[in-house]
């Protein structure tokens, strides 16, 4: 259904979307009673996820993605949300992180996003710290919370940059971590 906040084209796309979404269904359901024990989508649902492109809303196309507008965007999530709060919840959330795409370096985030199964969580909750070293921070916190980290593949978490004048209001930076230098307390 055409849309008049997004073009013909981009409602095309997303109309597709939401279709492949619709055929998760039977998935989500046989799934379902597992999403509250194991505080996490299962791995056959988050694989179906990734399959069709649904972490990826608003990767610039420059990167392969589709660039959803906003509202294209908040269409998409609102369909995965019907098929369950989890799904739309990290629909959301890992498919906004993907915009990041637009703001780094495409030489940086490029190899990130090459993987179809990219996944990136943040956490702004609490801030950890970036003390600055030899081309770049070394990064040291406890986040209390990342929605969809047992899937990521990057975490960004933001930081204060530590320095040895203390400030009323300390520079804040989002740091982009690979999953495999975390440890979960899975608390």
């Amino acid at each position: 259904m055409p849309d008049s906040l997004i073009t013909t084209h981009e409602a095309d796309r997303v109309d597709r979307l939401i279709e492949q979404l619709r055929g998760l269904r039977p998935l989500v359901e046989k799934h379902r009673a597992s999403f509250d024990s194991a505080r996490r989508l299962p791995e056959p649902i988050f694989d179906a996820l990734c399959d069709i492109g649904a972490f990826r809303l608003l990767l610039p196309k420059a990167l392969g993605g589709p660039e959803l507008s906003p509202h294209g965007f908040m269409r998409v999530v609102e369909a995965a949300s019907e098929l369950d709060g989890s799904v739309g919840w990290l629909v959301g959330n890992g498919s906004g992180m993907s915009r990041v795409g637009g703001y780094l370096p495409p030489e940086v985030v490029g190899p990130w996003f090459a993987d179809p199964r990219a996944f990136i969580v943040s956490s702004t909750g609490t801030v950890g710290e970036a003390v600055p070293v030899d081309g770049g921070y070394r990064v040291t916190g406890r986040w209390p919370f990342g929605s969809g980290v047992h899937h990521a593949t990057w975490a960004m978490g933001l930081c204060a940059v530590a320095s040895p004048v203390p400030a009323a209001a300390p520079e804040l930076v989002c740091c982009h971590l690979p999953a495999g230098s975390l440890s979960i307390v899975d608390n």
